[in-house]
């Protein structure tokens, strides 16, 4: 009788885990993947992250010596061709993106900012830099 029980505990255990840890991998399928496009201009990375839920626009990050700064950017129409930022963490600097194929334009309002140097810049796509 104690054998019957010890199994049966086993088994409720066993099984108890499975349907559990198969949940959270259910849950991951249902999650949209990040496009993430890499940008280069001297020593400037810049990120953008975008997927088919943020169709208004982007988030974005630059990059310099493993320092960072970022937010996010609102496309100015449909065409997605210019979006702008007004960094929230410095309200007195706007960015504006300018995307061509390969590359992006970067203005700044304000040439100094967290990362104490200007953004401004003609970044150009990058294939891997991993």
């Amino acid at each position: 009788m104690k054998k019957c029980v010890m199994f049966l505990i086993c088994v409720f255990l066993l099984v108890g885990s499975q349907v559990h840890s198969s949940q959270p991998l259910s849950f991951q399928s249902h999650e949209k993947p990040l496009d993430r496009k890499v940008y280069q201009y001297h020593d400037y990375l810049l990120y953008i992250y975008e997927n088919d839920e943020k169709q208004k626009g982007f988030t974005f990050e630059f990059e310099l010596n493993q320092s960072g700064i970022g937010d996010f950017a609102t496309y100015q129409d449909d065409s997605h061709q210019q979006a702008t930022c007004i960094l929230s963490h410095q309200k007195d600097c706007q960015l504006t993106f300018t995307f061509g194929k390969d590359y992006v334009i970067v203005k700044t309002t304000d040439e100094e900012n967290y990362l104490s140097a200007d953004l401004s810049g003609h970044y150009v796509l990058q294939e891997d830099l991993s």
